[in-house]
């Protein structure tokens, strides 16, 4: 093959068909032949970027649902950074939680190799973005799509891109028969984080609601005279009997009036105490730090609550989050108006 390659002659070759044909035959042959081969490698690149993006739409649903299987056996938890290679479906066994930069919550649930090859195109692995709005499988920087439109050159994507919007601006290039070349990894704690959130949302209310109903009563019966801190945990509605007139952070006026325990069980949400907070306008009821609210807000990150917050103007600002079924999480504990008062005359008589 290669002598041929070495003896093969274009000059010659235009010689043979101009002493054959003449030159003006010569010359439309030539043309023609010109044409077709510039046709022929038109025909084929366009055809080399349908097949990418025909492959690309192959692999990564192949991805999707390899992701979904070991969901299923392992729970899938979190990826470590914005770009992580898909390098690790090949893993027969490994130590830990983590494969790769995946964290599992049940390693021992491994069935793999899940893949007899990790997946590539054009040379690039491809990668599960860790997104804003979730993860996504992408294929990697330097692809070359439909448009000559070249990943992470012409088409840039970080943890911040409006999907969807990219989705349609680069319709020719990021669509193939329909179906997008950039895919939503569907976890089962993305399912269910929805439900989970609403749920938690309607605990709250639920569980807030009984707290200001029990400390009304506290109220009622001992009167209840101050708190100490600006966070006062509610930890103490299940004490029988205590000596002075302080339970847990909680000054009353008539220690001997109290009829505890208020409660079976103190109250929690996702591992996290209640506790009144004692604020510039009186007393709220309020769910601790770190609790995660409907909208995936965190208490304490997202939604910070101070003594000083404009407490109205909050739940207003976060309705999705800070409120259920039109009732607000955090709610204002009404005590005796003349507590202040009492608590002043007690002062004077001691």
């Amino acid at each position: 093959m290669h002598n041929r390659l070495r003896r093969f002659n274009p000059t010659a070759l235009v010689k043979k068909i101009r002493d054959r044909w003449g030159w003006q035959k010569s010359l439309a042959a030539l043309l023609i032949f010109i044409g077709l081969f510039a046709l022929t490698m038109y025909y084929y690149a366009f055809q080399g970027r349908t097949l990418a993006s025909t492959l690309i739409a192959q692999q990564t649903a192949l991805l999707r649902k390899t992701f979904e299987k070991i969901d299923n056996h392992c729970g899938i938890s979190s990826f470590d950074f914005e770009k992580n290679y898909i390098t690790f479906l090949t893993v027969k066994s490994f130590v830990g939680t983590a494969v790769g930069p995946m964290h599992v919550t049940n390693p021992d649930q491994w069935r793999g190799p899940y893949l007899k090859d990790n997946p590539t195109l054009q040379g690039h692995y491809y990668y599960v973005l860790k997104h804003k709005d979730g993860y996504y499988i992408v294929p990697g920087d330097g692809v070359v799509l439909r448009g000559k439109k070249v990943l992470g050159r012409d088409i840039e994507i970080n943890n911040h891109t409006n999907i969807d919007a990219l989705l349609t601006q680069h319709k020719a290039s990021l669509m193939h028969q329909g179906k997008p070349l950039i895919v939503k990894l569907e976890l089962r704690k993305d399912k269910h984080s929805a439900q989970q959130h609403e749920t938690a949302n309607a605990r709250i209310v639920r569980q807030v609601n009984t707290l200001r109903s029990t400390l009304k009563k506290i109220d009622t019966d001992c009167r209840i005279l101050s708190f100490d801190l600006e966070k006062n945990y509610i930890t103490f509605l299940t004490v029988e009997a205590f000596a002075g007139s302080e339970v847990g952070a909680m000054n009353i006026a008539y220690p001997t009036k109290w009829h505890g325990p208020y409660a079976e069980e103190t109250p929690t949400i996702q591992g996290k105490y209640y506790y009144v907070l004692k604020h510039k306008d009186g007393y709220y009821i309020v769910p601790d730090d770190g609790v995660r609210l409907r909208g995936n807000k965190v208490l304490g990150q997202d939604i910070v609550i101070t003594s000083t917050t404009d407490i109205d103007a909050l739940i207003k600002q976060y309705p999705m989050s800070l409120t259920y079924n039109n009732k607000p999480l955090i709610q204002k504990l009404d005590l005796r108006k003349d507590h202040i008062a009492e608590s002043l005359n007690l002062a004077l008589q001691q």
